[in-house]
């Protein structure tokens, strides 16, 4: 049975990064880093994240390379198993 599981892209810099709000600071990071999706089914953009210039002004998106999950359903998928390895091979 496949699962269609939420993610989004790891805060870049931030190693304990959760897909879970941990706090309002963090929930702050999430929202200056991360899009909002447009597909109206996620609430973040699953594989962009903003880029900012040295002066702190947002020059645009990039694609990301890591991503977090959310695990209060499942901690652990097929899919998410699958879709990582995909992933890493993919970028070799």
């Amino acid at each position: 049975m496949y699962h269609n599981f939420t993610y989004r892209c790891k805060l870049p810099g931030y190693s304990n990064d959760t897909f879970a709000n941990q706090s309002a600071d963090h929930g702050h990071l999430v929202d200056m880093w991360i899009p909002p999706n447009s597909d109206g089914r996620h609430q973040y953009d699953q594989c962009n994240i903003f880029i900012y210039e040295e002066s702190g002004n947002r020059s645009g998106t990039a694609k990301c390379s890591e991503w977090v999950y959310d695990e209060s359903v499942y901690l652990k998928t097929f899919s998410t198993m699958v879709f990582f390895i995909l992933l890493i091979s993919s970028s070799e």
